[in-house]
């Protein structure tokens, strides 16, 4: 990928200006499509997309982004439109702590583009349940359910989210009825 463009892009993200940032990741893309895309630049252009995505989401910037992927998928750049991309808005909005968006990606957005959240998509949403308080804990089990239901594995970070939310929750617990819940 040409460096120049990449930094540059890279500098933008980084300053919050998303809008700029597209403009630089299109130069990227044209400079890249007039030699031909490689495994190699497909995957690097994947990688930047995936940074401002990210942005745009930690930045509560999430409509933004959905019309920009919605954009792609309807234009020629619909093989970006992929789980890894939404689990990149997933990301940014766990760093939010943005439950009820995260909700919305993978229950309808996903779907409406015709992407299948897969297992780090599940992860994420479990994760920002999870992390959404004591309220929430019951659901992040609900979608550990749903991912047994769908097929899909827990792995190590399935059940460091989950072990995570139980011992926060004992420690809650612990701290407001003291030790072995003598009040």
């Amino acid at each position: 990928l040409p460096g120049e463009h990449v930094q540059k892009f890279l500098a933008l993200v980084q300053e919050g200006d998303y809008g700029e940032a597209l403009k630089a990741l299109r130069k990227v893309r044209r400079a890249v499509k007039g030699r031909g895309c490689s495994k190699e630049a497909f995957g690097g252009l994947r990688a930047l997309l995936h940074h401002l995505l990210e942005g745009y989401a930690s930045a509560g910037r999430l409509p933004e982004a959905l019309d920009m992927l919605r954009d792609m998928k309807k234009g020629n750049e619909g093989r970006l439109v992929s789980a890894a991309a939404f689990n990149a808005l997933l990301r940014g909005l766990l760093a939010r702590g943005s439950l009820h968006e995260a909700r919305f990606i993978v229950r309808e957005e996903m779907p409406r583009l015709g992407v299948s959240p897969n297992e780090a998509s599940m992860n994420l949403l479990m994760d920002t349940a999870a992390r959404a308080g004591p309220a929430h804990l019951e659901e992040a089990w609900d979608v550990l359910e749903e991912m047994q239901q769908r097929g899909m594995r827990a792995d190590k970070y399935t059940v460091s989210i989950l072990t995570k939310g139980i011992t926060d929750r004992s420690e809650r617990r612990r701290g407001a009825t003291g030790p072995r819940g003598v009040a």
